[in-house]
């Protein structure tokens, strides 16, 4: 994804969210596929950033 496509997916979102950005069990892992949701359940709206599972680059 691209920096103007994830401001485009992020533009759907409430803007006064917090954005919280989920990690793999390996901090390392680099994916190259990834989503935005938001996260229910939370008095204030939060936002998450997380990678998708198959989708890890090899460095």
């Amino acid at each position: 994804m691209k920096v103007k496509e994830l401001i485009e997916n992020l533009k759907t979102f409430d803007q006064e969210a917090e954005v919280t950005v989920s990690s793999d069990e390996e901090l390392n892992v680099l994916f190259s596929g990834f989503e935005v949701a938001e996260l229910t359940g939370y008095d204030k709206k939060k936002i998450v950033i997380f990678g998708l599972s198959g989708q890890e680059l090899d460095y």
